[in-house]
């Protein structure tokens, strides 16, 4: 299980209070490393480039239970990662690994394998940059 995140460029339809599209930054799960959605169609590859969009003036981020979160909690949620000791030991197995496209990650964390079809990158840090859809 984990949390989604998204960043949403404008207020709700001040008429109608609908809110408008959300772009979705990335997922948050227990153990992994922060998957960040890639669009590389339009130049977003990795970290630097969405505090570029998130910066943006108006710009909010929420998670998937539309709740605004602080830049400074996404950026920690995204960077401060660590797994947990016993997690890493019974999970980070060679067929756990094999079994979930996963490889062995910073701080205990497991992270997407290179082969994995949706790979774009690892980040330098906790995160992982991937395209496509998500769960």
């Amino acid at each position: 299980m984990g949390t989604n995140y998204y960043a949403v460029d404008r207020p709700p339809c001040p008429t109608c209070d609908r809110p408008f599209e959300r772009r979705h930054i990335g997922k948050s799960s227990a153990g992994w490393c922060f998957a960040l959605h890639g669009y590389l169609e339009e130049e977003i590859h990795g970290l630097s480039d969405w505090l570029h969009v998130l910066t943006r003036p108006g710009t909010i981020i929420v998670n998937e239970s539309d709740e605004q979160i602080t830049l400074e909690a996404l950026v920690e949620t995204i960077c401060g990662r660590h797994g947990e000791h016993t997690t890493a030991v019974s999970t980070l197995t060679p067929d756990w690994l094999q079994t979930n496209h996963a490889t062995f990650g910073p701080y205990g964390l497991a992270r997407v394998h290179p082969s994995t079809a949706s790979f774009v990158s690892h980040g330098l840090g906790t995160w992982d940059c991937l395209e496509g859809e998500f769960s």
